[in-house]
C-alpha cells in the first residue's frame, strides 16, 4: 500500500577540513632548494644522476602534497536560514503535513523551497521575499479539496528557468496527475505557466506516486512509481513522462508517455539532472530491486529526442556496486526508543550528470553495525560502467535521506539528516542537518568528515497514526532532502535539510498522539577553491625546470671558464 501525507489540521559546529596549501609551498620550496643545492655544490662526478635524484625528490613532494589537497577542502558556511516548518497555514512558514519533502534550488537571483504545504522565495543572502501555500501556487490545476504532493525544483541554468512539479491528490478519489510548473523568466516574482499531465494516458487506473524531476538540453522528465488506485497496491510498473523543453518554455506541453517494468528497469526510475546540458540521451537510474528493501545493482535506461517526439531504451545488463546493501533499519534518535523511518533504497535525492559522470545517493543498511548509512556511486555515462562507491558512515549516528550535488570541478557536497541514540560516551543526537564535503579526481571520490549545520533541538514523535498507544506507526521523515550549486558560482552551493525543533506542537493525549514540530533549515556552504592536481604539478615541475636550466647554464659557464 502506498502511503503518502497526513495535513494536520490541529495544529496549534563547524568543523573544517585541513589545509593543504602550506603543504604544497613547502614542497616546492624542498624541490626548489634541492636543485640550488646542487648548483652549489663541486661534486662533479655525480652531478648527472644527483640533479634527477634531486628533482625527482621534490617532485615527489609536490605530486603527494597536490595529491593531499584533493583529499581536502575547506568551506564556510554562508547564510543559513529557516525554511517550511510544521504549524499552521495561517503563518508565514508553516505546512502543515508531513513529510515535508524537503526542497531547495538556486537561480541566478533567488533561492526557492518549495515542501509540502509551504513555497517559499529568498534571496541569495536569505532575506524572504514571498510565501505561499502549495495550494495557493496551482489553484488552476486543482478541483475542489484536492491535495498535492511529492513538490520537486530544479533551475536550469541554460534556458534561465526555474521547473517545478507535483503530483495531485484527488478528493475525489480518481487517478491523480503530474502538475508541472515553469517560471515565466529568471525572476520568481514574474509568476509561472502550470499545466497538468494525465497520469494515465496509457489507459488504467493508476495513482502516481513518489515522482522524480530530470532535465536535458532536449526535456524535461517526470518518473513515477504506480500504485492501483482502488487497492494501493504496486502494480510493478512505472511512468516516466518526457516533456520537449523547447516546446514547453513557447507555453506548449508535447509530452510523451512510458510505461515500464520495473522488473526489467527496475524501482523508482530517477531522471538525471543533467548539469552539462546535453541534448543526448536522458540518462534514467533506478536500482535494481522491485520492492523497497534491498540492493546490489543499478539499471540504466534512456529517453531519447526524436524528430516526431521521444522513444524509451530499456535498461540493459545491471551495474553492479559489488556489495549487497539491504534497506536501512529505522534510525534511533536521543530522547526516546521511539524510530525515526529512514527510507529505503530508493534514489531519493536528484540524481546527477556532470562531466559525463553520474552521481547517486541512497540509504541502506551499515553492513556491520546496521545503522543507516549513505551509499554513494558514480557512474560511466557512456560506458554504463560502476567508477567508484562508498559508505558514508559514522559508528554512532544514522545518515539518511541523503542528496549531492557537484560543480565541474569534481567538488561534492552531500547534505542528509542524522540522529542516534546514547551508546558508550556518545551522548546521542537528536535528528539533526547534516552535510559533508567530498572530491571526485576522476578515479575515486574522497569525502572528510561530516559536520552538523543544523543542531536538532528535541525528540521527534509524530506519525501518521491517530492512536497514541501503537506501536507499530512510523515516524515519518523526509522523503528526501537536496543539494545544489549555484549556476553564478561553481563553489558556492546550497542543501535543504530537515530537522527537529523540539517544539511540541500538541500533547498526547488519551485520543491522540504527540505531534512534534519538524522544520527546513537552507543552508550556503562555499567551498575553497583548491588549483587542480596538473597546476600544482605543472608549478613544481617549472621550479624544478627553472633549477635544472640553471644548474645547466653554470657547469656550461664552469667548463668554458675551464683550462681544458
Amino acid at each position: 500500500m502506498y502511503s503518502k501525507l497526513l495535513r494536520i489540521n490541529a495544529v496549534p559546529d563547524h568543523s573544517a577540513l585541513g589545509r593543504p596549501v602550506a603543504q604544497l609551498f613547502l614542497a616546492i620550496f624542498l624541490a626548489t632548494f634541492f636543485n640550488t643545492l646542487l648548483l652549489e655544490s663541486h661534486i662533479m662526478s655525480n652531478f648527472r644522476l644527483s640533479a634527477w635524484t634531486a628533482s625527482g625528490l621534490g617532485l615527489a613532494f609536490v605530486l603527494s602534497a597536490a595529491q593531499a589537497a584533493h583529499a581536502q577542502l575547506d568551506y564556510t558556511i554562508g547564510p543559513s536560514v529557516e525554511g517550511a516548518r510544521l504549524d499552521s497555514e495561517n503563518t508565514l512558514y508553516g505546512a502543515a503535513l508531513i513529510p515535508p519533502d524537503t526542497s531547495i534550488a538556486v537561480g541566478t537571483k533567488q533561492v526557492i523551497s518549495y515542501n509540502n504545504g509551504r513555497y517559499l522565495t529568498y534571496t541569495k543572502s536569505g532575506s524572504l521575499v514571498q510565501s505561499q501555500t502549495d495550494r495557493s501556487f496551482w489553484a488552476n490545476n486543482l478541483q475542489t479539496g484536492d491535495s498535492l504532493s511529492d513538490t520537486r525544483q530544479i533551475f536550469d541554468a541554460a534556458s534561465g528557468r526555474y521547473f517545478v512539479s507535483a503530483i495531485t491528490i484527488p478528493n475525489s478519489g480518481a487517478p491523480n496527475a503530474f502538475l508541472l510548473g515553469v517560471s515565466k523568466t529568471d525572476n520568481i516574482l514574474d509568476g509561472f505557466n502550470t499545466y497538468s499531465i494525465n497520469a494515465n494516458a496509457n489507459g488504467g487506473n493508476n495513482f502516481a506516486d513518489y515522482t522524480q524531476l530530470g532535465i536535458n538540453g532536449n526535456g524535461i522528465y517526470l518518473s513515477s512509481n504506480n500504485f492501483n488506485n482502488t487497492t494501493g497496491a504496486y502494480t510493478s510498473t512505472n511512468d516516466v513522462i518526457a516533456i520537449d523543453k523547447a516546446a514547453l518554455l513557447n507555453g506548449t506541453v508535447s509530452s510523451s508517455l512510458f510505461t515500464t517494468s520495473a522488473a526489467v528497469d527496475g524501482f523508482t526510475s530517477h531522471p538525471i539532472t543533467d548539469l552539462d546540458g546535453g541534448t543526448g540521451p536522458e540518462a534514467v537510474l533506478s536500482d535494481s530491486s522491485t520492492g523497497f528493501q534491498s540492493t546490489s545493482n543499478y539499471l540504466l535506461s534512456s529517453v531519447n529526442k526524436t524528430a516526431t517526439g521521444f522513444s524509451y531504451t530499456d535498461a540493459g545488463p545491471g551495474i553492479n556496486s559489488g556489495t549487497f546493501y539491504n534497506g536501512p533499519n529505522q534510525a534511533d534518535q536521543k530522547g526516546t526508543a521511539k524510530l525515526i523511518d529512514s527510507g529505503d533504497t530508493r534514489l531519493s535525492g536528484d540524481v546527477i550528470q556532470r562531466n559525463g559522470k553520474i552521481y547517486s545517493i541512497q540509504t541502506v543498511a551499515d553492513p556491520t553495525s546496521g545503522k543507516s548509512d549513505l551509499h554513494y556511486a558514480i557512474i560511466d555515462a557512456a560506458t554504463k560502467t560502476l567508477i567508484t562507491d562508498g559508505l558514508i558512515s559514522d559508528p554512532n549516528l544514522n545518515y539518511y535521506y541523503g542528496s549531492l550535488s557537484v560543480n565541474k570541478f569534481g567538488d561534492i557536497v552531500v547534505g542528509m539528516s542524522g540522529s542516534g541514540a546514547p551508546a558508550g560516551t556518545f551522548g546521542g543526537q537528536y535528528a539533526s542537518a547534516y552535510s559533508v564535503v567530498g572530491k571526485f579526481d576522476g578515479t575515486t571520490a574522497k569525502f572528510g568528515s561530516a559536520f552538523v549545520i543544523q543542531q536538532g533541538l528535541g525528540k521527534y514523535e509524530t506519525t501518521f497514526d491517530t492512536d497514541p498507544n501503537s506501536t507499530t506507526s512510523r515516524v515519518r521523515w523526509g522523503d528526501w532532502s537536496q543539494t545544489t550549486v549555484d549556476p553564478n558560482d561553481p563553489y558556492s552551493f546550497w542543501t535543504a535539510q530537515e530537522y527537529a525543533t523540539g517544539v511540541v506542537l500538541a500533547q498526547a493525549t488519551a485520543t491522540s498522539p504527540v505531534i512534534d514540530q519538524w522544520a527546513v533549515r537552507l543552508v550556503n556552504i562555499n567551498l575553497t577553491p583548491v588549483p587542480e592536481t596538473s597546476t600544482f604539478v605543472s608549478g613544481g615541475a617549472g621550479f624544478l625546470g627553472l633549477g635544472l636550466l640553471l644548474l645547466t647554464a653554470r657547469k656550461r659557464r664552469r667548463v668554458a671558464g675551464s683550462a681544458e
